[in-house]
């Protein structure tokens, strides 16, 4: 069965990617929702928005690297592949035919 393009988990690597965008818009999002300026009374929020904000940041990063790096590394797996199909049918049909010559036939 050929899966095509769902054949090594090509999908589970996109989404894979998307997880990892989704978390680098998030990360933007509590970016922008720090104030510029804060008073002493809210520096408290402002560290765990600041907190945020980098694991957002460095998980959807990660995730993007290791969903890139999957994809060329299967990518380059189906490149490198020999095609099937034709070539090993001739080969199988051919062999059937083909008797080695016999030493007990009286050849001198």
């Amino acid at each position: 069965m050929n899966l095509g393009v769902l054949g090594h988990g090509y999908l589970l690597i996109g989404g894979l990617v998307l997880v990892g965008v989704a978390l680098l818009v998030a990360a933007l999002v509590v970016n922008q929702r720090l104030p510029p300026s804060l008073e002493g009374a809210d520096r408290h929020r402002e560290k765990r928005l600041e907190y945020q904000r980098n694991t957002f940041t460095q998980l959807g990063v990660l995730l993007v690297g290791i969903g890139v790096s999957l994809f060329i590394f299967y990518f380059q797996q189906d490149y490198q592949k020999p095609p099937r199909g034709g070539s090993g049918v001739l080969v199988s049909r051919a062999r059937p035919g083909f008797r080695p010559p016999s030493s007990d036939r009286g050849n001198p």
